[in-house]
């Protein structure tokens, strides 16, 4: 796939590679860590509550900074509240609940960051690919994410046991990481900057002292 738009394409699909989406893997993990199925179920229903959250943050981002911007963001937000998750997750190995819950609190931040992404390079290849070879895209599209998906589905074939979920949480994250160069790249390539100080310097209240450096 060579369409210039297959970058944030292949971004959105490398994200189907993870086991920390509160599915039969991860609710698996939990219930062995101590989690009861009511704590299980409260804490899907918080998850699904922070992505019907992004269908009202997206469109306000992207209404501000333009969904290019805007999935830079937040796919940078869906990164960093994995990270801060697998952190604890790692950090207190020998408590299985405190470090399933770790995961559990970085997994639910996280999603806010995933939809608002997913959305966001929808809407990138929406406009940026031609209604002739739209179909075509969509089928490479549909199978590269099915192709992670089920690469997720095979790291907890091979690492099967609870004590060796932390190989599936790494990998997980490794892919978000993927994902969050990949669209960086592009975004890179097409602009030749990731952020703009001047934009910054207004924000910090700095605005005149980047014009004088100008």
């Amino acid at each position: 796939m060579t369409h210039p738009a297959r970058a944030p394409s292949l971004a959105g699909a490398v994200l189907y590679l993870t086991v920390l989406s509160f599915s039969g893997q991860m609710i698996t993990y939990l219930l062995s860590s101590g989690f009861t199925s009511s704590q299980v179920g409260a804490v899907r229903t918080l998850s699904v509550a922070f992505e019907v959250g992004a269908t009202f943050v997206a469109p306000c981002l992207i209404s501000m900074i333009g969904p290019v911007r805007a999935a830079l963001w937040s796919g940078n937000w869906q990164l960093f509240s994995l990270l801060a998750g697998s952190f604890v997750f790692a950090s207190y190995s020998e408590q299985p609940f405190v470090a399933a819950s770790g995961l559990v609190v970085g997994t639910i931040l996280s999603h806010l960051g995933l939809r608002t992404f997913d959305l966001c390079t929808q809407i990138i290849v929406q406009e940026e690919v031609e209604p002739e070879v739209r179909g075509i895209f969509s089928s490479i599209e549909s199978a590269w994410q099915n192709a992670f998906e089920l690469l997720s589905y095979t790291s907890t074939i091979i690492f099967f046991r609870p004590d060796q979920f932390h190989y599936p949480v790494w990998l997980s994250v490794g892919a978000v990481a993927t994902a969050v160069l990949l669209f960086s790249n592009f975004v890179w390539h097409r602009r030749g900057h990731l952020l703009h100080p001047e934009k910054m310097a207004g924000i910090c209240g700095c605005h005149e002292r980047w014009g004088n450096v100008g």
